[in-house]
């Protein structure tokens, strides 16, 4: 191309920025039922496939909707409702003007996918059995889907547990039960038969019906996008692929996505989070290892030094998520094999693990430090919490308060409360690491799988993923009350939370394994517009 060509295609390049930027366009109309009644709180979703980003937007009290800031190009539109089958119009195409289109929910022809997982679990009665099977099962899959809407007897419900803990036998995720006693509870309770009543829009859910949310598809049917985090300075959203061993960028405006290949393979990326100096730090749970990546230069660093089978976890996190340290800078990992948490020094690259109390064999699953420096930590698996303070050498562990609890991954607020996920019942637990009280606060939604909390400071909310709820809770820790952030896809299995406060967007990766259980042909990253603006 000579100089000339150059300068065109350049000149070119901007003028099509400027345009883009100059001209947003919007999505309106109206949707009606299946009988042709406009209808409120319906999700309608403009998706641009070709930038691999969905847009969503409720409709109002007369059935409106408005989806403005999009840019110009192909739509396929949906409308979606629980208890409808969706109502679709493919390939709208939006220009410089605006565009109208109405679209019509069709009659539901049989219980599919609209009915949430949180609503075939309530149809099961309250016993003790049933918390069992939130924990063991509820960790990977989530049961909305259909895959799972099938009476089974306890010979097949036997089979696919067998089948389960084989498969993740090297992970070890499911709780030790009885696994025949479970199978036949399964079957005696006829679970997939048909779901409790589910209704989304319950006066204690203060659903947030202004929010805007878009969803980014990420990878292929193969990817496992596991957590994803903002990147302070830029906004840019970032996501680790468990099982192809790639570092992903999104840039939340464009869509546009960048690849790095970690520089060695089987490493099973799992957390992430920046420290204070602006790296991405990560841990790479398969081999043992974390990760160091500078996101202007695309450097990775590789830290070894932790005991082999360590599984690495979790870093421990501070109010505005940031890599947590002490006086001396280092910072602590919760490590899920071997019953160990470890120290780390960034500046050496030292790893001091310390064994806690019980066989090796349980896992410890969160990790938070107080601003005393002590280290907490939960055992998903083996149903305890406890503590290590690194001053006195002391340890302490004791059992959840109620059996099959499930404590996932808890965050600790400046207060040094203990915020704890009880998967195992859909409800929060507030410790207080100060004094021992506890209280216990149901989540909007029975049996929602709580499987991610994080507290946040500014706008001092505590944040839950639901899932199984298909939502985001932000509950007011002061009050008790929730806001409720519904998800537009079914099977929307949020991991970690991360907050961009420059916007107050929330997001979270959607990772229900392996995805073609939850009928997606990619990973999703879930980013919810001024989330923080919207909490009541």
């Amino acid at each position: 191309m000579n100089a000339s060509a150059t300068l065109r295609f350049s000149m070119l390049l901007v003028a099509a920025s400027m345009a883009t930027a100059a001209f947003p366009s919007t999505l309106t109309g109206v949707v009606h039922d299946s009988v042709g009644k406009p209808t409120a709180n319906v999700f309608v979703t403009a998706q641009d496939g070709a930038r691999k980003m969905a847009v969503t937007v409720f409709t109002d009290s007369t059935g409106r909707y408005r989806i403005d800031d999009l840019f110009p190009g192909q739509y396929d539109l949906r409308a979606r409702k629980i208890g409808f089958n969706d109502g679709v119009s493919a390939n709208v195409a939006l220009g410089e003007r605006d565009v109208a289109v109405d679209l019509k929910l069709q009659p539901d022809d049989a219980i599919h996918l609209s009915t949430p997982g949180a609503a075939w679990l309530n149809a099961l009665p309250n016993e003790p059995m049933k918390a069992t099977f939130v924990t063991s099962c509820t960790i990977c899959h989530d049961q909305g889907s259909a895959l799972t809407h099938i009476p089974r007897d306890a010979a097949t419900w036997s089979g696919i547990i067998h089948k389960m803990r084989t498969q993740t036998d090297a992970y070890a995720v499911i709780v030790q039960m009885d696994a025949g006693k479970l199978a036949s509870w399964l079957a005696d309770k006829k679970f997939g038969a048909k779901p409790a009543p589910f209704d989304p829009f319950t006066k204690r859910a203060n659903v947030a019906t202004q929010a805007r949310v878009t969803e980014y598809a990420v990878g292929d049917v193969t990817t496992w996008a596991h957590d994803v985090v903002i990147e302070p300075k830029t906004g840019t959203a970032w996501v680790g692929d468990y099982v192809k061993d790639e570092l992903t960028s999104v840039n939340p405006r464009t869509g546009e996505q960048k690849v790095y290949p970690a520089p060695i393979h089987g490493t099973g990326m799992h957390s992430l989070a920046f420290d204070r100096d602006g790296y991405l730090w990560i841990t790479l749970q398969l081999v043992a290892k974390i990760a160091r990546f500078n996101t202007v230069s695309g450097e990775w660093r590789i830290f070894d030094g932790f005991s082999p089978g360590s599984l690495n976890h979790s870093f421990a996190v501070d109010s505005e998520g940031l890599v947590k340290t002490d006086a001396s800078g280092r910072f602590y990992i919760g490590l899920w094999g071997g019953n160990r948490t470890a120290m780390f020094d960034p500046k050496s690259g030292e790893v001091k693990e310390t064994q806690l109390l019980g066989p090796d064999s349980d896992k410890p699953y969160g990790i938070a430090v107080t601003s005393k420096g002590v280290i907490w930590y939960t055992k998903y698996s083996d149903n305890k919490m406890g503590f290590y303070d690194p001053a006195t050498g002391q340890n302490k562990e004791w059992a959840m308060p109620r059996p099959d609890s499930g404590p996932h991954r808890m965050h600790i607020d400046n207060d040094d409360n203990l915020w704890i996920p009880l998967s195992g019942y859909g409800t929060l637990l507030r410790y207080n690491t100060r004094d021992g009280s506890q209280k216990e606060f149901a989540l909007p939604d029975a049996d929602s799988f709580a499987y991610d909390v994080r507290y946040d400071s500014k706008s001092n909310r505590v944040w839950i993923t639901g899932n199984g709820g298909n939502a985001i809770y932000a509950m007011d820790p002061k009050s008790g009350k929730f806001t409720t952030f519904r998800m537009p896809s079914y099977l929307s299995y949020g991991r970690v939370m991360s907050i961009d406060y420059s916007t107050g967007d929330v997001w979270t990766a959607l990772c229900s394994y392996p995805n073609k259980l939850s009928l997606r042909d990619n990973g999703v990253l879930v980013r919810i517009h001024h989330a923080l603006d919207l909490v009541h």
